[in-house]
């Protein structure tokens, strides 16, 4: 790896692999998402570790750079391959977010992941529907949505989930402790693939980072997201 940044080079020192390996291994605190299924110890795991990953800002560094995303990656999996694919879609995105114009919007979400905030892209959207009949805007900054979403990895290892809604030409990150988000995996006794839900869930015209179709190209083709194509004017 070169022309990094020397903040970037070694995101992931021996210190925080130890730990991490340790933490994977015998993790302390049962989360207990399906207690009885075969893969609560897995998931409290790896919940354990993105935690412990968001407290040191360790993905943070994936901002600077699609090369500083990598070598968070390549770090990641030093520590162990599962945990570095539930974080891909973190890393690229970072840097894409960065590259984006500055904005209240694009800002807010990317000071969130500055300060150790973890996210995922959505693999599908299935429906999604305003209630007021159209997204917030300057006139009506608040509108509220129902939703179904795929997702690749359990939904509770991130503080957001990144879409594209096309009604709005936005990219919008929903958190995943907001009222009305909910989720459940697709298929029993697997890990791989999640459906969240959205009831009436609220959104403020300042969370949505309206962006160009050339933009939201480049968002699907590194996140291997799939989405809608934008509406037209």
């Amino acid at each position: 790896m070169t022309d990094l940044p020397a903040s970037c080079r070694h995101v992931i020192d021996p210190d925080t692999l130890d730990a991490l390996h340790e933490i994977l291994a015998d993790p302390s605190t049962p989360f207990g998402v399906a207690p009885g299924a075969p893969y609560d110890r897995q998931l409290t795991a790896l919940r354990e570790a993105h935690d412990y990953i968001s407290s040191r800002r360790v993905a943070a560094a994936a901002i600077a750079s699609p090369q500083a995303a990598r070598a968070v990656l390549d770090g990641l999996g030093e520590a162990d391959p599962q945990l570095a694919r539930t974080l891909r879609r973190h890393v690229v995105l970072a840097p894409i977010l960065a590259e984006l114009p500055a904005g209240r919007e694009r800002d807010a979400v990317l000071g969130d992941i500055d300060r150790g905030d973890l996210v995922t892209w959505t693999v599908q959207v299935n429906s999604w529907t305003w209630h007021e009949g159209a997204g917030p805007s300057g006139e009506r900054p608040i509108a509220r949505a129902d939703a179904e979403l795929i997702v690749d990895h359990f939904p509770g290892l991130y503080d957001a989930i990144l879409l594209w809604e096309p009604t709005t030409a936005a990219v919008i990150a929903v958190p995943t402790h907001r009222a009305g988000v909910s989720w459940v995996a697709a298929e029993a006794n697997s890990i791989d693939r999640w459906v969240v839900r959205l009831d009436r869930t609220t959104f403020h015209t300042h969370e949505l980072i309206r962006i160009g179709s050339d933009q939201r190209a480049l968002l699907d083709r590194l996140t291997g997201s799939t989405s809608p194509a934008p509406a037209e004017p």
